[in-house]
């Protein structure tokens, strides 16, 4: 998936000002053997307890959740599991495990908004033939598009 390097979220950020060749900079979520996840379901409960989840989706001073958006790639020898051989539906379930857990940490009703365009809490999802991996992406667009040349 790429190189990696451990380090506070601070370290991630500054990360982000000096990285010249990356595309795309991520701070891993969670992780599990993909031989644990058997279909759908036990992907959803993986989600759901992996993390907490209002550590992400704070609401903001308008009461409001923060945007999010999930991207799914099923790397070579992706467990080959009947409902997730989608990358598609496969971030459907990620992205319900989380409204399901703000909304059963909530008052029931409220859930964050799905913004596929500019998204305040974009997530990616990789499944391959030994992990199944969340992660946050701390940058929005891919990191060609910062806005000027080197």
């Amino acid at each position: 998936l790429g190189c990696f390097f451990t380090g506070d979220t601070f370290t991630g950020y500054r990360a982000l000002v000096w990285l010249r060749t990356s595309n795309r900079l991520m701070e891993l979520l969670a992780e599990t053997p993909a031989d644990r996840i058997r279909g759908p379901s036990s992907l959803l409960s993986f989600c759901y307890d992996s993390y907490n989840w209002t550590t992400l989706f704070p609401k903001n001073k308008q009461d409001e959740y923060p945007s999010l958006r999930v991207d799914c790639h099923l790397g070579p020898g992706a467990p080959e599991i009947s409902g997730l051989d989608n990358s598609h539906f496969t971030a459907l379930t990620l992205k319900n495990a989380i409204c399901d857990y703000i909304r059963d940490r909530s008052d029931g009703e409220e859930r964050p908004d799905v913004s596929l365009d500019d998204p305040d809490v974009p997530l990616f999802l990789h499944a391959d033939r030994e992990k199944i991996r969340v992660y946050r992406v701390l940058n929005a667009q891919t990191m060609h598009k910062r806005g000027y040349r080197t």
